[in-house]
């Protein structure tokens, strides 16, 4: 055999070699197309969904939108909320506006009606400030302050609530409030009575305390709907200069809503 006909010979073979290789990734390639095709159908590659605010939904509420956006759900915990309505949802992850695939599991805490329970600190014998700052660290409040005859002057001898009076370490539930009864130092000791306009209850409370003073009555008008949320627009005794009263006394509150009180300082004559 000439090397002419050897050599056409060998090319023939290596050109179908070549189609053949070239025809094997044509195929290979047109089944990766295929499945890549699929693979985005399947997994809504490319399509992200917003996650909804799911704060405040009931679960009944949360299966429902879930569903219809075609999302994963679980409760992982929960959490005590004051004022806030039982078993909603109180946080969620991914938050609220985030990107998220279709089936992304969003991991949920909603409210309970059971509050964690604190030990009570120890509060005998500490002044009354120290008393409320401890207390606060511990998820109390401080309620009615009492004053009894006695040498040492607002330092607490003991702690109630509702007339019982309690130990400390004894367990009670996180924001609980705890009265304080203290001794007068056998003075009648007179304050100034503070401005307690703008203030929520819980705020007026805890500037009242700096002076051994407690909210008294507490009267809220009838556009209130969220007590935690009203504030005060007028008291009894009102602030002055000339008006004292004595530690332990209360001040009388009267509270509206946040919108209707800077109505009230809109209409409120300036004074001269």
């Amino acid at each position: 055999m000439k090397f002419s006909q050897i050599f056409n010979k060998n090319r023939s073979i290596a050109v179908t070699v070549l189609i053949h290789l070239a025809l094997v990734v044509v195929v290979l390639l047109v089944l990766l197309l295929i499945f890549s095709s699929i693979q985005k159908v399947y997994t809504h590659y490319g399509e992200a969904l917003t996650v909804p605010d799911f704060t405040g939904y009931t679960i009944e509420k949360v299966e429902q939108v879930c569903k219809e956006k075609d999302l994963r759900f679980k409760v992982i915990d929960s959490t005590y909320a004051a004022n806030t309505p039982v078993f909603t949802v109180f946080e969620q992850s991914p938050k609220p506006n985030s990107k998220v695939k279709r089936k992304r599991m969003i991991y949920f805490t909603i409210t309970t009606d059971k509050p964690p329970k604190v030990r009570i600190p120890n509060v005998i014998d500490v002044s009354l400030r120290q008393a409320v700052t401890l207390l606060q660290g511990f998820g109390l409040k401080v309620g009615e302050m009492k004053y009894v005859p006695g040498i040492a002057q607002n330092v607490v001898i003991r702690i109630e609530r509702k007339g019982r009076i309690l130990q400390q370490g004894t367990l009670i539930d996180k924001g609980s409030y705890i009265d304080l009864v203290m001794e007068d130092g056998e003075s009648a000791e007179m304050v100034p009575v503070q401005d307690l306009a703008g203030l929520t209850v819980e705020e007026a409370m805890f500037a009242l305390s700096g002076f051994a003073l407690n909210v008294g009555g507490t009267v809220y008008d009838k556009m209130v709907k969220d007590t935690s949320r009203a504030v005060i627009y007028k008291q009894s005794p009102g602030p002055s200069d000339d008006n004292i009263i004595s530690k332990g006394s209360s001040v009388d509150v009267w509270l509206t809503t946040p919108d209707n009180y800077r109505n009230i300082l809109k209409t409120k004559p300036v004074e001269p």
